[in-house]
């Protein structure tokens, strides 16, 4: 796409001031890393203006995600016929939701899988792998 063609960006007021507040929270601890947050954020308006179906469907319709690399950060962006509105700006999670163990059902007490220490993968007894 030439540069008369690219998509026009917006940013909505809670995903600009969220963005910001970030740069100046990186930047108390460290300038030259928050100009290397910036340059990635640029980088990556650009490649969305380009190609807006980069990032995937949001659980939100109509709202794409784009992790940008590099960041930890996420954009949640709205594509239009002739603009891209980035409507949040936020962190990405540094931790899976606690939940039940793997291979255990919420609230049980043996795997979903088992019917008891001794009795297989649960298939019934005759059929073909299952214990005797």
């Amino acid at each position: 796409m030439t540069e008369s063609t690219r998509r026009r960006l917006e940013w909505a007021r809670p995903a600009r001031a969220a963005f910001e507040a970030t740069l100046a929270r990186i930047a108390d601890e460290d300038i030259q890393t928050a100009i290397l947050v910036e340059s990635r954020v640029a980088r990556s308006l650009v490649l969305l203006q380009s190609q807006p179906g980069l990032g995937v469907p949001s659980v939100l319709i109509g709202q794409r995600v784009y992790p940008v690399p590099g960041t930890g950060h996420n954009l949640n962006y709205r594509v239009t016929r002739d603009s891209i509105l980035i409507v949040r700006w936020y962190r990405q999670r540094r931790q899976a939701r606690s939940g039940p163990e793997p291979g255990k059902l919420a609230g049980t007490k043996s795997t979903p899988f088992l019917n008891g220490p001794d009795q297989g993968y649960g298939l019934p007894r005759g059929f073909p792998g299952a214990p005797c």
